[in-house]
């Protein structure tokens, strides 16, 4: 098919204050049994700091969005797990969840980088989702009983339970996310499975310096804080 041939550019970026009401309508037009509705007030918070990552097009359509929640233990203000959660992708056939979820990551650590480690919940009957997050570098955790309850909380009522199995991402093992943003980058083009038709990930207005995503590619957690916040905004 001629039109085939052309190639639609999709954006990964972070939110702003601006996405308030284009998120909102996303989540609420594709809602999904395994994605749990949030606290409003929460979530008009997570994007307004730029802890949602999304992916749109040209014209600002919202194709896949993922938000990182700090979690603390009650009564304590340190940031000691960061969440990812309310992910959810509409366009399929791209394999766009590698790259959401990576820069998501990546976004937290960078940012606003949690004490312990990046953790995640999944329905405990939501096989797909287990494997597709074990795939990019999940492994599971024994989640403690602070965790799950401060989780349940930015919950509506009747999305809140304990029958979900955690996962988390460790700190020392950032350089997949960054190794995977990198290889996204150098992509000519991801063709959708069905259609054929042809996307490109545009960067340009992710707001992270490349250097620092090289340095996490390449160098021990321990060594990147002082050279992260050095390099952190792109110029």
């Amino acid at each position: 098919m001629q039109g085939n041939h052309k190639i639609n550019k999709l954006y990964i970026r972070f939110s702003t204050i601006d996405d308030v009401e284009n998120i909102f309508d996303f989540y609420l037009s594709n809602r999904h049994e395994h994605v749990a509705i949030r606290d409003k007030t929460l979530m008009k918070a997570m994007i307004k700091s730029g802890s949602v990552t999304i992916i749109e097009d040209k014209n600002g359509k919202i194709h896949a969005s993922s938000i990182s929640y700090p979690i603390s233990k009650q009564g304590k203000d340190n940031h000691e797990w960061t969440e990812i959660g309310s992910t959810r992708i509409t366009l399929s056939g791209l394999g766009l969840f590698k790259t959401l979820i990576s820069a998501q990551v990546l976004h937290a650590y960078i940012f606003e980088p949690p004490e312990d480690r990046i953790v995640l919940e999944i329905d405990r009957d939501n096989e797909r989702s287990k494997q597709v997050f074990k795939k990019i570098g999940a492994e599971e955790f024994q989640a403690p009983k602070e965790i799950g309850e401060a989780a349940n909380s930015t919950m509506a009522p009747e999305d809140r339970t304990d029958e979900v199995d955690w996962f988390q991402f460790k700190l020392s093992k950032m350089e997949i996310f960054a190794k995977n943003i990198l290889a996204s980058m150098e992509d000519d083009y991801l063709i959708q499975k069905n259609t054929g038709i042809r996307y490109k990930l545009d960067f340009s207005r992710m707001k992270i310096n490349k250097q620092v995503i090289e340095l996490i590619a390449k160098k021990p957690h321990q060594n990147n804080q002082q050279r992260i916040i050095n390099n952190k905004f792109k110029k």
